[in-house]
């Protein structure tokens, strides 16, 4: 498979932008090849052109003249996508097809990043499904998806989405959570739940969804659908949905102090301890958390708190220290 990469265009006042992006679009193992905006004919960036998947145009600071680059535009708008990134918008643009994205002030360069790879996604054009290509493209979507080339495996995977297969419906909704997508994410999630006759069957399956978009319902602070999904992810014995709700009742007083159920948390932490279904990685995660606010509530002078705690992690000197401090203390 031929190796594939964008192109970004930017003018000279925002290079430390575009050199900012460029670094997190290598962490998502997307190739960039940048370009600053001259006057002058560039016939590096017309070349370039004849093989990238999209052409970015970074323009921040200034309002960027369309009328400079015209051929390449138009080189652009015929092979591959263009994406505009801009502050305000030009005439120009009307000219070509264009994806817009306004650069509000609180925009950051991760989300602005995020949201130019679900474009070209969602609108990649080089490939071509047909029962003959269906099969090798599918797998060559999950190898992509694999190795953590998510815009590209995603980008494959729309194309292929059929809603018999539940497995191109679970890739295509994990990429948007990677993306920070959630709406998306939690579409896509949704489609995959399957109906309660199939549940003993597929349960493994429908842990998995359901802990994905309790987990997605938690980062968009939505704490009833939340406690919802994951409840329903414990009960298909999810190896992960059971610190996830422990994580989601310690955590939650941070955004809605009427939902705190702190006592609770510490309950389901030594469940996910105990419990023989939950992965090795959970437990070691709710053995932190135990220990971690444990201390918090010796520093405090919770004594029995902090015993009831240590208990729970077996850390027998702990406990006797706690012993010692309830005894001298009574």
């Amino acid at each position: 498979m031929k190796k594939k990469y964008i192109t970004l265009l930017y003018i000279k006042e925002d290079e430390d932008l575009a050199i900012d992006l460029v670094n997190h679009f290598y962490d998502r193992y997307v190739e960039v090849h940048k370009f600053v905006k001259t006057k002058k004919l560039n016939n590096k960036l017309l070349a370039d052109l004849n093989k990238s998947s999209a052409l970015i145009i970074l323009s921040k600071s200034k309002d960027f003249n369309y009328l400079d680059y015209y051929k390449e535009l138009k080189k652009a708008d015929a092979k591959s996508q263009i994406i505009a990134c801009y502050k305000n918008s030009t005439s120009m643009q009307l000219s070509f097809r264009i994806n817009n994205i306004i650069l509000k002030d609180n925009y950051t360069n991760i989300e602005l990043m995020d949201d130019i790879l679900c474009i070209i996604a969602g609108a990649y054009n080089k490939i071509r499904v047909n029962i003959f290509t269906k099969k090798r493209l599918k797998k060559e979507a999950f190898r992509l998806f694999d190795v953590g080339e998510y815009v590209w495996s995603l980008a494959y995977l729309l194309k292929l989405f059929d809603l018999k297969d539940r497995e191109i419906k679970e890739k295509i909704a994990s990429a948007y959570k990677t993306f920070k997508h959630a709406n998306q994410a939690i579409n896509y999630f949704s489609i995959c739940l399957i109906s309660d006759k199939e549940k003993n069957i597929n349960g493994e399956f429908q842990g998995l969804i359901y802990n994905n978009l309790g987990c997605l319902y938690t980062e968009m602070r939505n704490l009833t659908f939340a406690e919802k999904y994951l409840k329903l992810a414990i009960e298909c014995k999810n190896p992960e949905a059971l610190f996830n709700l422990a994580y989601l009742y310690e955590t939650s007083y941070n955004y809605d102090s009427k939902t705190t159920k702190k006592k609770e948390s510490y309950e389901l932490y030594h469940q996910v301890l105990i419990s023989d279904y939950t992965s090795e990685e959970a437990k070691e995660k709710a053995r932190k958390r135990l220990d971690d606010e444990a201390a918090k509530e010796l520093e405090e002078k919770h004594y029995d708190i902090a015993l009831k705690l240590y208990k729970f992690i077996n850390n027998q000197l702990k406990e006797a220290e706690c012993l010692r401090l309830l005894k001298y203390n009574n």
